[in-house]
């Protein structure tokens, strides 16, 4: 078949507006990613820095709590109280309902009252990102915040998606009272639903903590298991 200079022409011309469309559709898509790459990320609430530089800056954390868990398969709710003890250089005391941990900076201890049953690890051997002992530090620390509710007393903030580092956790909120910049609650979510969260009834930093709260007295007749060997 014969092709005309005509149809020659206009074929041509198809083909370069076709070549033209395509550089610009690229030209467009670089230019937006771009912008997207170079479009800082919203700022977080003034009031979530003040927290962060105030529970920072404590060399010691004391805390009672209420503990509420929420199972979603079951829709059950499990309530307990406990407090938490936070000394330096990793050194921990955190007691919910029968359990307890004890960190001395180096070791840890976890006894069950109803099993009669102590555990000891070395603390570098144990994952503590979820760990209630890091409430302070790794769900304070490691994510990015955006306000989601406030007024005159209080703001709840909420974890950015896909900014809460090594945790399971989904979402992290945590209740702020302004009057004090202290934390009234945290809560935490799974991917599967369940809800954990700590109502916190006081908090204290830079009280004076004794050195024997962070060394566990292993209870007469309990079963040890000491995977530090």
């Amino acid at each position: 078949m014969t092709i005309t200079q005509q149809e020659w022409w206009t074929t041509a011309e198809s083909n370069a507006a076709q070549r033209s469309t395509s550089r610009f559709g690229f030209r467009i898509f670089f230019v937006l990613l771009l912008f997207i790459q170079l479009t800082p990320a919203a700022p977080e609430p003034p009031l979530m820095n003040d927290v962060r530089a105030k529970f920072s800056s404590a060399k010691t954390i004391e805390a009672s709590f209420t503990q509420k868990i929420w199972w979603a398969v079951r829709e059950k709710e499990e309530q307990k109280t406990g407090r938490i003890l936070i000394g330096q250089g990793d050194k921990f005391r955190v007691e919910i309902g029968d359990m307890t941990w004890v960190s001395d900076g180096t070791d840890c201890w976890q006894y069950s009252a109803v099993t009669g049953q102590v555990i000891i690890r070395r603390l570098a051997d144990i994952d503590l990102a979820v760990h209630p002992s890091q409430l302070f530090s790794a769900y304070l620390s490691k994510s990015r915040y955006e306000t989601v509710k406030e007024d005159s007393l209080s703001a709840t903030v909420e974890s950015v998606p896909d900014t809460v580092v090594k945790t399971p956790t989904g979402k992290i909120s945590v209740v702020i009272r302004k009057k004090d910049v202290s934390i009234s609650s945290i809560t935490t979510r799974d991917r599967n639903g369940n809800r954990t969260s700590y109502e916190f009834k006081k908090v204290k930093l830079n009280a004076p903590l004794r050195n024997d709260i962070f060394t566990f007295a292993i209870p007469e007749k309990a079963q040890v298991l000491d995977a530090r060997k």
